[in-house]
């Protein structure tokens, strides 16, 4: 019997081309302030998550339409579309309606809570936020 030695590398045993592509954990930030984005991914990024980031909900959807992430963190106010008919539009979709969202925004009115929880939010962080918060509130959803 030949030993481990001379065989070669084990790996090489193994052909993985037909190997399915590892789903990353994508997370896609939307807030129309790039530093906010910029702040956010480079936390997210520590955690080990990818991302993707969008300025505003209608490029956010556009994203999510193309390739799904696996989760959305979601600011409310926005130009053009807020973050509460943008989520209101993931809901009504078969295909999106599963993708987990946070919203992570300054606007801590009841009214815009009480607006996000019937429009399906998962959770609802009031920024600015920690890193430790941040990352229990993600990992709830992206383990």
């Amino acid at each position: 019997m030949e030993s481990m030695d001379t065989m070669g590398d084990i790996g090489d045993l193994f052909d993985d081309r037909d190997a399915p592509p590892v789903k990353k954990r994508c997370i896609l930030v939307v807030d129309d302030s790039p530093m906010m984005r910029k702040a956010v991914v480079g936390q997210l990024k520590k955690m080990g998550y990818d991302t993707v980031e969008a300025g505003d909900g209608r490029e956010a959807l556009a994203i999510v339409d193309a390739d799904p992430p696996n989760l959305i963190l979601l600011d409310v106010q926005m130009p053009g579309m807020s973050g509460l008919d943008m989520l209101k539009i993931l809901r009504a979709s078969p295909r999106q309606s599963k993708i987990p969202v946070i919203m992570l925004t300054v606007d801590k009115t009841p009214e815009n809570v009480r607006a996000a929880v019937r429009a399906q939010v998962k959770d609802y962080l009031v920024k600015p936020t920690n890193s430790q918060e941040l990352r229990k509130r993600v990992q709830k959803y992206l383990p």
